[in-house]
């Protein structure tokens, strides 16, 4: 995100410095999606701001669902899982998920660990012992669910969290799109204008009709 503002500070430097009205009409686009395009009596540009003005307004509205959704599902493993108040990383939020408890009963993440030592070190119980200890959650990370009916509804509360991240990214990207065809649109609006050019030419005896155009 730093390296795209600074790429846009220096291009509105560079337009300025030129005092071109060509390229100030292309930063303008760039900037704000159909600003260049309605300053030229291109009546779509109001479409571009329009899109604009969706785009950013349903990114924060996901943003602050997304937040309200993650404090909501928190406070329900608090309140369902037994969970410790406290700071998680994200993979821990993910295993209250998919695992009954932490500890090392049937439908238990440690439980699971342990399986996995015994797979892995089958005849040597200090290995085991030492892959638990690194891989289990230890008694600050402890929880428990009062019912499978709860862990599920915790699921859905984090798939929606996650839904939610993954719209404001695809939210992101056509806001980012938008920026560039609004340019790419001013940048060919903008154009010179240059009359074709044809004449006659002879080569080898051979009369050849010579047409020139810029784009």
């Amino acid at each position: 995100m730093k390296k795209i503002s600074l790429t846009m500070i220096c291009v509105l430097l560079a337009v300025v410095l030129m005092a071109d009205s060509r390229g100030w009409t292309i930063v303008q686009s760039l900037a704000l999606p159909g600003l260049g395009q309605v300053r030229n009596d291109r009546s779509y540009g109001y479409a571009m701001l329009g899109a604009e003005v969706g785009v950013i307004g349903s990114m924060f509205f996901l943003s602050s669902e997304r937040s309200l959704t993650d404090r909501e599902s928190y406070d329900y493993a608090l309140k369902y899982a037994n969970l410790q108040p406290g700071s998680y990383p994200e993979s821990f939020f993910f295993d209250l998920t998919k695992y009954y408890s932490s500890d090392f009963t049937t439908g238990g993440y440690n439980e699971m660990v342990r399986q996995e030592a015994l797979r892995l070190y089958p005849s040597d119980p200090d290995a085991q012992q030492a892959y638990i200890d690194a891989n289990g959650y230890d008694e600050d990370h402890y929880w428990k669910w009062e019912s499978p009916a709860n862990r599920s509804e915790y699921a859905s509360m984090r798939h929606q969290m996650q839904n939610l991240q993954d719209y404001g990214k695809i939210a992101v990207g056509v806001l980012i799109v938008n920026h560039i065809i609004s340019g790419m649109d001013a940048l060919i609006f903008t154009r010179p204008v240059h009359k074709p050019q044809a004449w006659l030419k002879v080569d080898n005896d051979t009369p050849l009709l010579m047409l020139s155009m810029e784009f």
